[in-house]
């Protein structure tokens, strides 16, 4: 039975009208309760609780095990076997929390709300995979390691020392010329 995870049943409509039961359906959902999951196979459910709410104010607790048997058509039947333990609970004594206390008390902290990151997968595996967004790289301005084989000669920084001064002094008759039109 460790590793089986019982299907919790409450028979009887007093289960939603008296809070009384109201809060002991909590109270027994948190006690059986394991992982949550969003899909079920029929032949995976093998065990069942059920809690039956009498008008007399017992409440009475079987345990059955699911047999499930050939039958006609596609789906089996499903038969519950006894198993025990049986239990009959009656409520004797109950002190329900003011509204606003409640409240409080079923609030679920920031720290536990999941937040979505952004860019992060998971693939089918359970490995993270991430997207970053790079801007646009200039490549002639990243710094290399310096190699001799890399290295200017003396004529070619001769050549680009002559061109930058070459677009200078392009530049300084440009804009004197465009002085002496203002002018």
């Amino acid at each position: 039975m460790l590793g089986i995870k019982p299907c919790l049943i409450f028979n009887g409509p007093l289960w939603e009208e008296v809070n009384e039961l109201k809060q002991l359906k909590s109270i027994f959902i948190d006690f059986f309760h394991r992982e949550c999951v969003e899909n079920v196979r029929l032949q995976g459910i093998e065990h069942t609780l059920s809690f039956n709410a009498t008008t007399e104010g017992k409440i009475l607790l079987r345990s059955y095990k699911v047999v499930l048997k050939k039958s006609g058509c596609r789906t089996p039947r499903v038969e519950l076997e006894e198993i025990g333990p049986r239990v009959d609970f009656s409520l004797r004594r109950s002190k329900l929390p003011d509204e606003d206390l409640m409240r409080e008390a079923c609030r679920k902290p920031k720290e536990l709300k999941v937040t979505k990151k952004k860019n992060i997968s998971t693939d089918e595996l359970g490995t993270k995979h991430g997207r970053i967004h790079i801007g646009k790289q200039e490549i002639n301005k990243l710094q290399t390691r310096k190699m001799k084989g890399l290295k200017k000669t003396a004529a070619e920084r001769k050549a680009e020392k002559a061109k930058m001064k070459k677009i200078l002094v392009n530049s300084n008759n440009i804009n004197v010329v465009i002085k002496k039109k203002r002018g």
